[in-house]
């Protein structure tokens, strides 16, 4: 069984948001969110008025464009407070020729391993993690509860 609140946040676990993939997500909004979508802080979008017997239906169309509702958390019955949230990076990853490193790689693959993994439903709610290859701070690491600045 679901354990459904009224919206969904997706996390978007190739971390780009391209044309295509907003355009879906965009046509998801309007099938069963009323046309209404918002960005989060946490560079997520979230989808609201969502019908719980629709569910099944939004997470495999969800999946098919690249997102997940789950990291770790919400998706199981035993889990105790929450689940790790989006991890955020520089949103000029890869591209900014100033940066010491592209953390692209990394918060795919960290990302990958928090997804679905059932050995972190106990970590404290809303667990936050910000990996960073840039100089200007711009994840704001003094709020994360883990921050990797290269």
């Amino acid at each position: 069984m679901w354990r459904l609140k009224p919206f969904f946040e997706d996390k978007n676990s190739k971390r780009q948001a391209n044309l295509w993939t907003i355009q879906r997500y965009s046509r998801l909004s309007k099938a069963y969110g009323r046309g209404y979508a918002e960005i989060t802080d946490r560079q997520n979008l979230q989808l609201h008025w969502i019908q719980s017997e629709k569910a099944s239906e939004i997470f495999s169309k969800l999946d098919a464009i690249g997102f997940s509702t789950d990291h770790g958390g919400q998706g199981y019955p035993n889990a105790q407070h929450g689940d790790v949230r989006a991890i955020v990076s520089c949103p000029a990853a890869g591209i900014d020729e100033s940066e010491l490193i592209d953390t692209s790689p990394i918060v795919s693959q960290i990302d990958r391993f928090f997804n679905g993994n059932k050995d972190f439903l106990d970590l404290p709610r809303k667990f936050k993690i910000s990996i960073s290859g840039c100089s200007l701070d711009c994840v704001n690491p003094e709020i994360q509860d883990l921050h990797l600045l290269q």
